[in-house]
C-alpha cells in the first residue's frame, strides 16, 4: 500500500536527491582528463576548425542530448552555438563567412528569429548561433519535443553544413596544430572556490579534422 509522508519529509527527500545528483555530476566531470573530452562531440570538429584557423574558441554547446554524453552535461536546448575571442584573425574569418552567405550578421539587441547561422559581437566575444528549434517550434511537429529520438537531426544537418562551408573556404589555411586552453584555469585564479576542474590542454592537429 502507498505510504503517505509529510510535506516536510518530502522536501527533505528532494533536497537529499538534489545533493546526491549534484555530487554525481561533480564526480562525472572530475572523470574528464582532457579538454577535448569535455567538448560536446557534435560540435567538436567545428571547435577544432576555428582553433586551427586561429580564432580561439571559448565556449560551445551542441544544444541537444547525444549518445554517450557524460552525466554532468546539460545544454541550452534548441541552440547550437560557439563563442570566439575577438581578434584580427577571427574577424577576418567571420567576414569571409558572412561574405559567402554562410553567416548572417546581426546586432546583439536585434537577434534574428531564424534557423540560419547568425553571428553578433558582445564586447570582446563573437557569438555564432543556430536556433535549430525555430522552425519546428512554430508547428505541432513531434520532432520539436526534446524527448523525441529525432530532435537532434536538424541540428546535426546545420552543424555539418557549417563544417563543409569552412572546409571549402579555408581547407588550405588550417594550421598544422593548435592548442586550446581550458578557460576554467583563468577563472580559478580569480575565484578560488570555482568548482569546475581544470582540464589538460587539447592539442589539435589538422589531421584530426581532415580525415
Amino acid at each position: 500500500m502507498p505510504v503517505l509522508i509529510s510535506d516536510e519529509d518530502y522536501n527533505e527527500y528532494r533536497i537529499l536527491q538534489h545533493n546526491a545528483l549534484f555530487q554525481q555530476k561533480l564526480e562525472s566531470v572530475r572523470g574528464m582528463k582532457n579538454l577535448k573530452d569535455d567538448i560536446d562531440i557534435p560540435v567538436r570538429n567545428l571547435v577544432a576548425m576555428f582553433a586551427l584557423l586561429g580564432c580561439k574558441p571559448l565556449w560551445s554547446c551542441c544544444g541537444f542530448d547525444y549518445d554517450g554524453q557524460p552525466m554532468h552535461k546539460t545544454h541550452e536546448y534548441g541552440d547550437t552555438y560557439i563563442v570566439l575571442t575577438v581578434s584580427k584573425k577571427t574577424l577576418e574569418v567571420i567576414a569571409t563567412l558572412i561574405n559567402h552567405d554562410v553567416l548572417k550578421l546581426c546586432k546583439q539587441d536585434e537577434l534574428l528569429n531564424t534557423d540560419d547561422w547568425i553571428v553578433w559581437r558582445a564586447g570582446n566575444k563573437l557569438l555564432l548561433r543556430c536556433d535549430f528549434d525555430y522552425v519546428t517550434n512554430k508547428t505541432q511537429y513531434p520532432w520539436s519535443m526534446k524527448s523525441c529520438i529525432h530532435y537532434y537531426e536538424y541540428a546535426v544537418i546545420k552543424i555539418q553544413d557549417l563544417e563543409r562551408a569552412i572546409l571549402k573556404l579555408f581547407g588550405d589555411k588550417f594550421a598544422d596544430t593548435a592548442i586550446l586552453y581550458d578557460t576554467n584555469n583563468e577563472i580559478k585564479q580569480h575565484l578560488y572556490n570555482w568548482q569546475y576542474p581544470i582540464l589538460e590542454n587539447w592539442i589539435i592537429t589538422k589531421e584530426d579534422i581532415i580525415r
